[in-house]
């Protein structure tokens, strides 16, 4: 290949014909072969990385190189959006496309879903005004959900999703200004979503448990902080991932925190305490030779979960308030914040946000503390004292 000149790559498209483009370039070999890779890796057809960097180099030749984008339009490697304004369905494509997790997907897809019930998804994103965007609310609040509406927590939750996409589209200048601004969206407080299960109610459920699969899900929750399927099915029977206690050495259980392995929160490796080990032993005994996953597939082991504890007269919110009672432990045990943070699977911010609140039964904990605090040995105040115990009263009731 010479240094500068004509670069010709042949491929074949989807429906099976050939095609060729010839690059005519006085820029260095490297430009050559950067163009040449991305086409190669857009006819592809396969979703990466590599290929959505393609698919933005694509677009680029609207404003680069006309000819060659009609091309790609014309081969369907783009689509054509030339004098076209960009819709919901635009922008539901755009985010499909994104390099996230399959729950993130999730919580996309139910929110274009609302979406496109209320505007269609045909609908231009300039014409979507603020009070276009009231009434979507209103729909959400008294119609969406069989004709009943969601909860109050739910639409601020689906609203928060909402603005993030039209912030998005106004980056990409897709349109001028958000209809959303001003619309609340966030979390929205739940009383049960805060509900301490103490161990003892734990145990009390694990054996009136038969099935011991469920029986080790609940002790992974509790005396883990398993968040859930996704680390349920990464666990196998073999010393990488479960150490069994012997000669005097604590047995280990090793989770993958695939929901924040890009923050660097991956892999932990938990201390069993006898509950968990008993758990998972008697799993394993009872386990075909060979067996490789601890667990078998089951579509939501929360749901079963949740329902074991219904059967034992406890309503608890969700499965993961078994794991918010690990981590709350956890903090009140006094764990410096690093190792707070390597135990829980996430940062210390997200615990004050997300993973403690405030309530009788901490205040309760709380109080002689405090006193303690604010009384220093001869009967005087402390004054270091007092500020330690303004900060964890200001920490705590940031949860609120």
């Amino acid at each position: 290949m010479a240094k500068k000149g004509n670069y010709t790559v042949w491929f074949t498209l989807k429906n099976g014909k050939r095609a060729r483009w010839t690059f005519h370039t006085e820029k260095t070999r490297d430009s050559g072969e950067t163009n040449i890779k991305n086409l190669i890796d857009l006819t592809s057809g396969i979703e990466t990385r590599e290929t959505r960097d393609s698919l933005k180099w694509a677009l680029k030749q609207k404003t680069k190189d006309e000819k060659l984008y009609s091309k790609l339009i014309e081969w369907g490697l783009i689509e054509d959006d030339r004098d076209r304004e960009k819709t919901i369905g635009d922008l539901q494509t755009h985010f499909q496309k994104r390099g996230v997790k399959s729950a993130t997907l999730l919580t996309y897809k139910d929110a274009f879903q609302n979406l496109t019930d209320f505007f269609g998804a045909d609908k231009p994103l300039q014409a979507i005004i603020p009070q276009d965007a009231s009434d979507f609310e209103h729909y959400l609040r008294t119609a969406a959900y069989n004709g009943a509406g969601y909860s109050k927590a739910t639409v601020k939750k689906r609203i928060q999703r909402v603005k993030q996409f039209f912030i998005e589209a106004r980056r990409l200048k897709w349109i001028i200004e958000n209809p959303f601004d001003g619309i609340q969206g966030g979390n929205l407080a739940n009383p049960k979503k805060w509900l301490y299960i103490p161990q003892e109610t734990v145990l009390d459920v694990m054996a009136n448990t038969p099935d011991l699969q469920t029986r080790a899900r609940i002790a992974l929750c509790r005396f883990a902080g398993a968040r859930g399927k996704s680390e349920f099915d990464s666990l196998e029977w073999n010393s990488n991932w479960i150490q069994w206690s012997a000669d005097g050495k604590q047995g280990t259980v090793r989770l993958h925190r695939q929901k924040t392995e890009d923050s660097g929160y991956s892999d932990t490796i938990i201390p069993m305490v006898p509950e968990l080990e008993g758990a998972l032993r008697d799993l394993f005994d009872s386990a075909a030779p060979g067996t490789v996953k601890v667990f078998k597939p089951v579509n939501n082991p929360g749901k079963v979960i949740k329902d074991k504890f219904f059967d034992n007269k406890i309503d608890i919110l969700e499965p993961y308030n078994l794991r918010r009672s690990y981590c709350r432990d956890l903090m009140e045990k006094g764990l410096d914040p690093k190792s707070y943070e390597y135990y829980a699977g996430h940062s210390l911010k997200v615990a004050m946000q997300y993973y403690q609140s405030w309530d009788d039964l901490r205040a309760q904990k709380a109080a002689p503390k405090v006193l303690e605090a604010l009384t220093g040995s001869d009967s005087r105040p402390n004054r270091r004292a007092i500020w330690r115990a303004v900060i964890l009263i200001i920490l705590s009731r940031k949860s609120l």
